[in-house]
């Protein structure tokens, strides 16, 4: 009988096609049902003017502190949405794969476009360009305009994450960073 892993549909396992099964099982969990994790992020920003009054518009948690933090991913087919609230700020985006097989992150009419890699058994989201999305239409933005998102996402014992995200920003440089760990239980 083929292992569950090998069977398995959805976001993910589709963009990741064989590589896949190499990542470590507590993320492949992570990444398969509907799904609630709790934990706690660290904040850190970039100094400058532009980057506090940025933190401000986006009314962001404190630096520094481990904030309370809940994210939990619905799925539809090969769309998911993550909805995170950090402290009392919250944020929902929309993924969903793009046929030359990058991640699609929509934020707003900003979408963030993404390669996964697996290494080590971590995911990892290395940044592949950024678009303006109006409804179906995108328009690519220019390689000096693309915010630049990294992230990595591995194992912390069976049940849970560690990610670490760092964003810099055009004309501004490093914007913030977050990083911490998360426990995972299923919905539903």
């Amino acid at each position: 009988m083929p292992s569950t892993t090998a069977r398995a549909v959805g976001l993910y396992p589709g963009l990741l096609g064989t590589a896949w099964i190499d990542l470590d099982p507590a993320i492949r969990r992570a990444h398969l049902a509907t799904r609630v994790a709790r934990g706690r992020l660290t904040m850190h920003y970039g100094t400058g003017p532009a980057v506090r009054l940025l933190r401000r518009a986006l009314r962001l948690p404190p630096s520094g502190s481990a904030h309370e933090t809940r994210l939990t991913i619905t799925r539809d087919g090969q769309h998911e949405q993550w909805a995170r609230t950090i402290g009392r700020r919250s944020l929902v985006t929309q993924q969903r794969g793009l046929p030359d097989g990058r991640l699609a992150e929509r934020i707003g009419v900003t979408e963030l476009c993404f390669r996964l890699h697996v290494v080590e058994g971590a995911l990892s989201y290395v940044p592949a360009g950024a678009a303006v999305a109006l409804g179906r239409w995108s328009i690519p933005l220019a390689h000096w305009l693309v915010p630049r998102v990294e992230a990595r996402e591995e194992a912390a014992g069976d049940h849970g994450s560690r990610v670490r995200v760092r964003i810099s920003l055009p004309l501004i440089g490093f914007f913030m960073a977050y990083d911490g760990t998360v426990e995972w239980e299923t919905v539903g």
